[in-house]
């Protein structure tokens, strides 16, 4: 199993005592939720109880028919010999929670009345069913995928260590992470298409899984909870978010990336496709980046809720929907490709899978940011570089101390190493993965 980050913090719960409640980890289909928990619950627990939700009805039924916890145990316990319930022992994982909620009243009672820990999973975002703590897994980011290619962590570690001290990379080293990095962006990070690179090589077996992953993707839209807690698709739901998931496409290749829901159909509006279009951002299928009326602390108030981009989760189903050709491009380290969109997907990418939002810059006067982030203690604008740049606009915000008083650095992602002059850091577009 690939090691994923997310995993220091099962570690750090695990061993929490504070207000501690079960926990529940939120990720697209298959991004590798259920082989992270298991191989946690082997790793930490001599016990685990495992339990899958979407795939076994008998069990279902039992949680779906308890009297009390005693008479739940027995009931498990009968059904699979394997089950232990031992305290501070076990854990147990609800897999696929969404398709029984009333399991989650007996999370709670396993950890508060008999001290067994409890994980789960899902595909939905059941924040309204629950005061559960949420964590959310991606796909795998480029730091991730350092770890499944070098399992000693070595190379992470060391390209950490350069970005905390600004140091440059070494310059062999630095060739091949982005030899690597131009990989990544053609497999992307999602556990099985990563295995099979890793496994052959070949960009078209990647290519296949991919498509995969798409389809089980778009069949899981649609999910909807009833009033008595059960599971049903709408269908219309379903081909809203159909429609919007593809066409991010063409969302991203125009000029103007800005969305625009009369790309979906002819006089679609946002009171008809709204709720379609934040379900794909709540289950963490896309990206939104809003633009802002300022830059200015914190970044999220000062978003226009109505202007915003979208970008697809993972970089590597983004690469997948375009033509086979453009791989090989990539390959040759062509970034600047799809209308400059392949850019601005790379760094979506990076900077979401390490959970840091996403916010731009663009006035009417065609003034434009790429990207603004709040890191290490003040706001950055970040710069792409771009076969239509905008440059003068970058100079223009930080040299006016009236309007932008509290911005003062600018990232800029290149080809290049690291390097740092003034108020300006280079850095490689590799990097954007270790920048959180």
């Amino acid at each position: 199993m690939f090691k994923r980050k997310l995993y220091d913090l099962l570690i750090d719960w695990k061993e929490s005592t504070i207000n501690k409640t079960p926990l529940v980890i939120k990720g697209v289909t298959r991004c590798g939720k259920t082989t992270l928990v298991k191989y946690f619950g082997k790793q930490n627990y001599k016990y685990v109880v495992y339990i899958d939700f979407k795939q076994d009805e008998k069990v279902k039924e039992i949680f779906n028919s308890y009297i009390n916890i005693n008479d739940l145990i027995l009931s498990l316990s009968s059904c699979n010999k394997d089950y232990n319930f031992i305290q501070n022992e076990t854990i147990v994982i609800f897999d696929n929670i969404e398709y029984n909620l009333n399991a989650i009243s007996a999370a709670k009672i396993f950890m508060e009345t008999l001290s067994i820990d409890v994980i789960i999973t899902t595909s939905m975002d059941i924040k309204k069913y629950t005061d559960f703590d949420i964590v959310n897994l991606y796909p795998l980011d480029f730091e991730e995928f350092l770890f499944a290619h070098d399992t000693h962590d070595e190379l992470a570690y060391y390209i950490r260590t350069c970005v905390l001290n600004d140091e440059k990379i070494n310059e062999t080293l630095h060739k091949k992470l982005t030899k690597l990095f131009s990989i990544y962006i053609c497999v992307g990070g999602f556990p099985e298409a990563v295995i099979e690179y890793f496994k052959t090589h070949h960009l078209n077996n990647v290519r296949s899984i991919q498509e995969k992953i798409i389809n089980s993707i778009i069949d899981s839209f649609g999910k909807t909870i009833k009033n008595n807690n059960t599971l049903y698709i709408d269908n219309t739901k379903k081909e809203r978010m159909k429609e919007i998931f593809l066409s991010i496409n063409n969302q991203l290749l125009k000029d103007n990336k800005k969305f625009l829901y009369t790309l979906l159909k002819q006089k679609a509006s946002s009171r008809e496709y709204k709720e379609s279009l934040d379900e794909l951002e709540s289950i963490n299928v896309i990206i939104k980046s809003h633009n802002m009326n300022t830059i200015n602390t914190p970044l999220s108030k000062h978003i226009i809720d109505s202007v915003f981009k979208i970008y697809i989760l993972d970089i590597g189903l983004f690469v997948s929907m375009q033509d086979l050709e453009i791989s090989h491009r990539i390959l040759n380290k062509e970034y600047n490709i799809c209308n400059n969109a392949l850019y601005e997907s790379i760094i979506a990418d990076a900077f979401i899978k390490n959970s840091r939002p996403l916010y731009y810059f663009k006035k009417q006067s065609g003034l434009e940011i790429d990207f603004v982030i709040f890191y290490n203690g003040s706001i950055k604008l970040v710069e792409l570089r771009k076969t239509t740049g905008n440059t003068k606009a970058y100079k223009q915000i930080l040299e006016d101390n009236i309007n932008y008083s509290n911005v003062n650095h600018l990232i800029k992602f290149q080809d290049e190493n690291i390097s740092i002059s003034n108020n300006t850091y280079i850095y490689p577009y590799y990097l954007a993965s270790f920048i959180y």
